[in-house]
């Protein structure tokens, strides 16, 4: 199927992708970062999974988010168009640029 295909190519090019899961057009992308059940909501900057959905939904594509740090969700209409499919992955996918450079921060700050 073309979500699961293209989830699975989108995450392979960042990587600040940990997780994807699904099954028809119900996705998971779970990005790398603290541990939900830690998170008390009491950063001073919304989580990146918000981040990520707001940049998308400023381009037109809605992507949920569970208000955690670290997932992001897809549910897209059952009738949905080939291209307007690859249009929402293709905004994910640009999207998530934001997610890797956070990432390829913490894991430079991490080796010291």
């Amino acid at each position: 199927m073309l979500f699961a295909r293209r989830l699975r190519e989108i995450a392979a090019l960042h990587p600040s992708v940990a997780r994807v899961a699904g099954q028809g057009l119900h996705w998971t992308i779970e990005l790398f970062g603290p541990d939900w059940r830690d998170w008390r909501a009491d950063t001073a900057e919304p989580p990146i999974a918000s981040r990520v959905a707001a940049g998308a939904l400023a381009q037109g594509a809605v992507i949920g988010t569970s208000g955690e740090q670290v997932s992001l969700f897809l549910a897209p209409p059952f009738i949905i168009a080939e291209q307007v499919a690859e249009t929402l992955l293709g905004i994910l996918d640009e999207n998530l640029f934001l997610a890797d450079r956070e990432h390829n921060t913490a894991m430079e700050s991490a080796r010291g």
